[in-house]
This record gives C-alpha cells, sequence and structure tokens, in this order.
C-alpha cells in the first residue's frame, strides 16, 4: 500500500506539545523549526552529527578538542565513547565541559550542565565502559545551546586528582539541529 502527499500544513506553534505517550510518533511546527516526536522528546527533524576522535585524555591535566558548528541551530545532543574504561571515584576524576567560543574564538559560553552526570565521580557521575556511548547533559537553558554556522566549539577534558589510567581515543559526537 502506497500512500502519496502532495501537501502537509502545519499550524505553528510555540511551544513543543507536551506528549508522554511513548508509543506515538508524529511531527509539529515551533516557530521556524520542524520537529518530530520520537517518543520520548521533540527533536528536530533534521539532525547534523559532528564527530571528533580526541586526544588521549592522561592521568593528569586537562586536554581540549575543537570542532566548528556545520550550521546554524542548536546542540541538542553530546556523547563520549572512549576506547578504554575508567571507574568512578569521587576524588580522582574527569569533568567534561563544552564551550562555544563564537566565530572569532573568544566567546565563553557553557553548552553542558555543571552537574556531577558530566564526571567520572562515583557521587552523581558515570563511568565510561570501553567502547560504549555515553551521553552528557547539554545545558538547560536554551539560548546556552544555539550556535551560528562557523562558531568554534570547545571540548574540553579536565582531570581532577590523578585518574587510575589513561583514556586514549576518546571519540565525541555533537549533535546539531536547525533552529
Amino acid at each position: 500500500m502506497k500512500t502519496h502527499i502532495d501537501w502537509l500544513e502545519l499550524t505553528n506553534n510555540s511551544a513543543n506539545p507536551t506528549d508522554t505517550d511513548s508509543t506515538r510518533r508524529g511531527i509539529v511546527a515551533v516557530g521556524k523549526s520542524v520537529r518530530h516526536w520520537n517518543g520520548t522528546s521533540w527533536l528536530p527533524l533534521e539532525l547534523k552529527a559532528v564527530t571528533r576522535t580526541g586526544a588521549t585524555i592522561a592521568t593528569t591535566g586537562a586536554v581540549s578538542e575543537y570542532i566548528i558548528a556545520p550550521e546554524a541551530g542548536s546542540l541538542i545532543s553530546v556523547e563520549i565513547n572512549p576506547l578504554v574504561a575508567l571507574a568512578t571515584n569521587d576524588t580522582n576524576y574527569i569533568t567534561w565541559t563544552i564551550t562555544n567560543l563564537g566565530q572569532a574564538g573568544a566567546g565563553n559560553t557553557a553548552m553542558l550542565a555543571a552537574v556531577a552526570a558530566n564526571t567520572t565521580k562515583a557521587t552523581g557521575g558515570t563511568a565510561l565502559a570501553a567502547n560504549t556511548k555515553r551521553s552528557l547533559t547539554v545545558h538547560g537553558t536554551a539560548t546556552n545551546l544555539v550556535v551560528t554556522q562557523g562558531d568554534k566549539i570547545q571540548i574540553t577534558a579536565t582531570v581532577t586528582g590523578t585518574l587510575a589510567n589513561t583514556v586514549t581515543v576518546p571519540v565525541y559526537q555533537l549533535r546539531f539541529g536547525g533552529v
């Protein structure tokens, strides 16, 4: 059975609809974007992913990686996928931050929430499992997630204390959706 729709007009909503039914799927127009319901949340219909293989995170210090925003829009999600595991520890842990440095590289907009969930702390954080994706928590303020095409984005892993081992080949994936 084939279905063909020549034209579909959506009412422009001022905000995402409230929906908690995980069995339904749908689309909605909100402002200038078209969003789809994936059963959990409303997401931009088109997402662009930027993947960056990072340098090894040493047992002390900090390491930063940089990407360029692929289009104007908003940061939707962030994942890290390391080659090796790292146990949680409240004294020796990693904290991730992502900062939008803007077009000139001088900005300071925090794009990740400053919460324990973005660490490997035993209290509120999560261990890293080898070759396993782990989501990081984006900032709760929508304006902190907005990017302009070409913005320089800094991903930083900062070690507190001394880690039990290095974290080799962390792969970061940032997903952006249009506004």
